[in-house]
């Protein structure tokens, strides 16, 4: 029978031990005292360090962990606020054998890339805006967009309580944003002219949208003796014309533009006829004396519109 050892405590440390008992036919045993030392938990280290803006890492974080001899251990990362774990660093320790204390591993953390989204609402870049940044990026001031007849009017978006046309992204920012595009369209206004009216009055109509359709005033304006048709963007009729009333739109593409139409207007007066000469196919009747010869009579009336119908002798003078 071998002899025993008993001691109940595993702690780390050194220990005293006296064996005992034991026996065996033939011997006589002979026992030495000894120093049992247990070495069981050893610390091993964790090394967090995060990149600097000029590349370079600085040591954000050491941890020191307890680990089991013999035991092979992995990092863990760390939740650190505007960085993320980089395993491609070639100086990276993840993982380890703890044999003794002299076990450090090592994480890598580089600025986390935080997206910037824009909405132009239908119009174009006359340049290039960042999608990307993170807090390291210098100020970033947005260029503006602009929009076939429309006025940019500002950016509405993240950390912005209202539109603002001039946006700076501050160095040391951070978190994905997005921006939103707004605009104004273009307005103009249409003037009314009588176009030789005798009588009345029209007002401008102002802050009339490019694309929206709008109606027309109606037509208040007189000119004596003559209707009203329709109006044209020229006086004398050659240009756009539009009638009474009418639902227009785009009429002029310049910002803050005026439209002039002018009224066209049809006479209604009766003409005017005027007698000018007189042949007779009787030269031995110069006057009017008798039906039973052929008379012709030329006049000349104030409109080319009119013929003469159902003239008789006694409505000359």
């Amino acid at each position: 029978v071998a002899p025993t050892v008993e001691n109940s405590n595993t702690d780390n440390g050194s220990y005293e031990l006296t064996p005992q008992g034991g026996s065996a036919d033939n011997y006589e045993f002979v026992y030495v005292s000894g120093t049992l030392t247990i070495d069981v938990n050893i610390n091993y280290k964790v090394e967090h360090y995060t990149q600097k803006a000029d590349g370079t890492y600085l040591l954000e974080e050491e941890e020191e962990i307890e680990g089991v001899k013999g035991q092979n251990v992995e990092a863990k990362a760390k939740s650190l606020e505007h960085f993320e774990l980089d395993l491609t660093n070639e100086n990276t320790v993840k993982s380890g054998k703890v044999e003794d204390e002299n076990l450090v591993l090592k994480l890598y953390y580089v600025p986390k890339t935080y997206s910037i989204e824009y909405d132009l609402k239908g119009g174009a870049m006359e340049g290039e805006n960042p999608t990307e940044y993170t807090i390291y990026s210098s100020d970033i001031t947005l260029i503006n967009p602009t929009k076939e007849y429309n006025e940019f009017a500002g950016w509405t978006g993240t950390d912005l309580s209202s539109a603002k046309e001039n946006v700076t992204i501050t160095s040391g920012s951070s978190g994905d944003r997005k921006y939103v595009a707004n605009w104004k369209e273009n307005t103009y206004s249409i003037k009314f002219d009588s176009n030789g009216g005798t009588s009345g009055a029209m007002s401008d109509m102002t802050n009339v949208q490019y694309s929206k359709e709008t109606t027309l005033t109606e037509n208040a304006f007189i000119r004596e003796e003559c209707n009203f048709i329709e109006w044209n963007t020229k006086a004398d009729g050659t240009g756009e014309s539009y009638s009474d009333k009418a639902i227009v739109s785009k009429l002029t593409d310049e910002k803050d533009g005026i439209v002039t139409l002018y009224a066209q207007w049809e006479d209604v007066t009766a003409p005017v006829w005027k007698y000018e000469s007189y042949t007779n196919s009787n030269s031995e009747y110069p006057e009017f004396a008798s039906s039973n010869h052929t008379l012709a009579i030329k006049f000349t009336g104030t409109d080319a519109n009119y013929e003469l119908n159902n003239l008789s002798v006694d409505d000359i003078e």
